[in-house]
């Protein structure tokens, strides 16, 4: 039987991704996104019976029913690289529509996803609030967690607050997360062999004196540490106090800037290198918009790795096999 899906601040499709790689049947039923060059992308590599533009002014209870409900709300808001405004910020409030959603149509699981940021925002009160608001929702069983990409055999630092709600009737095992797999293969199986050097992918004055710093930062290490001579990864845009710089693994991706640096190949990342960091294979993903606009979606999404392994433990606790 084929579980139907809806997505809500759908980016690029994670969910439907991860259900793909799975090779679980489907339906897909909705996508919603505010962002064109989204809608663009969702259009060219997934077929949602509906296509909704912007959650806050549609009428809910008019929505189609669905098995399994995704909403990425916007992290801008609550997010640490951010002005932390919460619910302040019109963006910050998406959760209440995505929690009418799931009061009138009681999916039988949802699954929610934000930064880590969110966890911590306004001293805990906002991540009280969502928490409160969840377990209202009197049918489900709530769970929540931050996990890290670099736990899922992506090599990537990225955490997320996932909060997981199960219908209690549905229930058949308990809920566990999943267990962090504690490795990641390193960075130079997802790169491209062949690249192509554009004008626009030249280090800026900018990038060139933080690309000088951490050199000269790392020589200074004792012993010292050439990092042209390895895979070390710099958030190259950022300024010297906030620039993070990783070896053999990412900093997490953002979707303000694409300035990341592999340091011993002596270029920026290539958007098919963010999707692969995003666990996005390429023959499930066509890029249709520009390297600008998809390095953004490839910021944005949800990694699907993690939501692969997440749908694994709960297809068990409802107790149904996977092919």
């Amino acid at each position: 039987m084929a579980i139907k899906i809806g997505t809500d601040c759908s980016g690029i499709e994670a969910p439907i991704i991860a259900f793909k790689k799975l090779k679980i049947p489907y339906e897909h039923i909705f996508s919603c996104d505010y962002d064109k060059h989204v809608r663009e992308a969702i259009k060219a590599n997934c077929n949602p019976q509906v296509i909704y533009e912007d959650i806050t002014n549609r009428e809910h209870a008019t929505v189609p029913p669905v098995d399994f409900y995704f909403c990425g709300f916007p992290c801008q808001s609550f997010s640490t690289a951010g002005k932390k405004e919460g619910f302040n910020d019109p963006r910050g409030t998406i959760f209440f529509h995505c929690y009418k959603y799931i009061s009138l149509k009681k999916p039988k699981v949802f699954i929610l996803e934000n930064v880590k940021g969110l966890v911590n925002h306004d001293n805990g009160n906002t991540f009280k609030t969502i928490m409160k608001m969840c377990n209202t929702l009197i049918d489900y069983k709530i769970h929540h967690k931050v996990l890290n990409s670099k736990h899922f055999n992506i090599p990537q630092n990225r955490e997320r607050i996932f909060i997981v709600g199960i219908k209690k009737d549905v229930v058949v095992n308990e809920f566990k997360f999943p267990s962090d797999i504690k490795i990641h293969p390193g960075i130079s199986h997802l790169l491209e062999s062949t690249f192509i050097q554009k004008k626009e992918d030249n280090l800026t004055s900018w990038e060139l004196n933080n690309l000088k710093h951490f050199i000269n930062k790392y020589l200074n290490k004792v012993p010292p540490i050439s990092i042209e001579d390895a895979y070390y990864i710099l958030d190259i845009g950022a300024s010297e106090k906030f620039a993070s710089i990783m070896h053999n693994i990412s900093p997490c991706l953002k979707a303000s800037r694409s300035n990341y640096y592999i340091t011993n190949l002596q270029r920026k990342f290539s958007p098919r290198e963010c999707l692969r960091l995003q666990g996005i294979p390429d023959n499930l993903f066509k890029q249709v918009c520009s390297d600008h606009q998809t390095y953004k979606q490839a910021g944005n999404s949800i990694t699907v790795n993690v939501l692969e392994a997440l749908i694994k433990s709960i297809f068990h606790c409802l107790n149904i096999p996977l092919n």
